[in-house]
C-alpha cells in the first residue's frame, strides 16, 4: 500500500513544487490520492479553500468564475466518488452556480 500512495503523492508534490496553478490539474485524481493515504484528504482539504477563495474573488460571469466553476466541479466530483458525500458536493457547486449559472454547474447541482 505504500508504494500505491507513493505515486500520487509524488506527482502532487512534483506539480506543486513547479509552482503557478500547475497541480489545479491534478484535481480528479485527488480520488486515487485519499484512498491510498491520508495525506490526499488534506491536499483535498487546501485545493478546496484554494478553488472556493478563486471563485469568491472571481466577477460574476468573467473567465475566471467559469475556470473555478470547473474546479470546483471537478472537486465535487472527488467528494462524491470518494466520500460519497452529497452535501460536500453541494456546497461546492452551490456558489459555482449562483456565480455562473451558464457554466452547466446547475444541472449536477439539482442532481444530487
Amino acid at each position: 500500500a505504500a508504494k500505491l500512495a507513493d505515486a500520487p503523492r509524488s506527482s502532487f508534490h512534483a506539480a506543486e513544487e513547479m509552482g503557478g496553478l500547475l497541480a489545479l490539474g491534478l484535481i480528479p485524481f485527488l480520488a486515487l490520492y485519499q484512498e491510498v493515504s491520508p495525506e490526499g484528504i488534506t491536499t483535498f482539504n487546501r485545493y478546496k479553500v484554494f478553488v472556493r477563495s478563486l471563485l469568491k474573488k472571481a466577477e460574476p460571469r468573467s473567465d475566471a468564475a467559469i475556470l473555478a466553476a470547473a474546479l470546483a466541479k471537478a472537486l465535487a466530483d472527488v467528494a462524491f466518488r470518494v466520500r460519497r458525500d452529497a452535501n460536500e458536493a453541494i456546497e461546492m457547486l452551490r456558489p459555482a452556480a449562483k456565480k455562473v449559472p451558464e457554466s452547466g454547474i446547475c444541472l449536477p447541482l439539482a442532481q444530487l
